[in-house]
């Protein structure tokens, strides 16, 4: 039998669209979620996570994402708080 080392989670966010004028079709978001853990050493962790989405044309976007992480998880001690970026390149079909 497997332990669930997440019982608890919760996640909330706002996405807005068309906040510059020159630029309706883009997306910008901020999102927080909370993980409470099994672990000993470590009972929670919290991401914060803002992205904005540049739609190129109607079929091209790029979506830069950054994410700020209180307490990561994924081991049985404490970690450092991370902070973490991506951009992502996307077709719609």
């Amino acid at each position: 039998m497997a332990l669930n080392i997440n019982p608890y989670f919760l996640s909330v966010g706002l996405i807005g669209q068309g906040l510059i004028h020159n630029r309706p079709n883009d997306e910008i978001s901020i999102g927080l979620a909370n993980a409470v853990l099994c672990y000993p050493n470590v009972k929670n962790e919290t991401a914060l996570e803002t992205y904005y989405v540049v739609h190129l044309n109607k079929i091209f976007y790029i979506k830069p994402d950054i994410q700020y992480i209180i307490h990561p998880a994924g081991q049985n001690r404490p970690l450092t708080n991370d902070l973490a970026a991506i951009v992502r390149f996307g077709i719609h079909l």
